[in-house]
Formats: structure tokens, C-alpha cells, sequence
């Protein structure tokens, strides 16, 4: 790990979905490439740093540019009507 004095920081929303049987699914809109797991948010949390980290770092090495946060998420209800069976 480098020292934090001697690293750029970069911020982007984290979605960490609770799954029915436990622990957490992990998406982040601005990079669709990251998703990962956790056993527990903690776990869930350091999973998305590193998935993160190592995203950002591909991109760099392929010269690609780093997206912009994307921060409005939309999450909304969405109604499905199905035949009575």
C-alpha cells in the first residue's frame, strides 16, 4: 500500500446491496467494470477499494481517461402488473 501523503485520491458512490442470505453486493455506476462481494459492509467496504483501485489502474495503463463520480443514482419504485393466475 502507498503512503496516503504520496497517493491521489478519487471518490465515487458505492452502491452496497444487502442480499437476502447475508452480506453485500457491490456496484459503482461510474465504473461498470467493479462489482465485487462482502461478507459484512467492512468487507463489502475494502472489497470496493480495491476493486476500485484496481479499475482506475487498468485505465491508466491503458491510457483511458478516469470517469466522473456519478452521484445521482436513481432508485425508485417500479410497478409490474401480472394476470391473476
Amino acid at each position: 500500500m502507498s503512503d496516503p501523503g504520496q497517493a491521489d485520491v478519487f471518490h465515487y458512490t458505492t452502491v452496497f446491496l444487502p442480499e437476502p442470505g447475508g452480506g453485500f453486493t457491490i456496484f459503482v455506476p461510474a465504473l461498470p467494470e467493479v462489482c465485487g462481494t462482502g461478507t459484512t459492509l467492512r468487507e463489502a467496504q475494502e472489497s470496493a477499494r480495491e476493486a476500485i483501485a484496481l479499475a482506475l489502474e487498468v485505465r491508466r495503463e491503458m491510457g483511458d481517461p478516469f470517469p466522473s463520480d456519478t452521484t445521482e443514482v436513481p432508485v425508485q419504485s417500479v410497478a409490474v402488473y401480472l394476470p391473476k393466475a
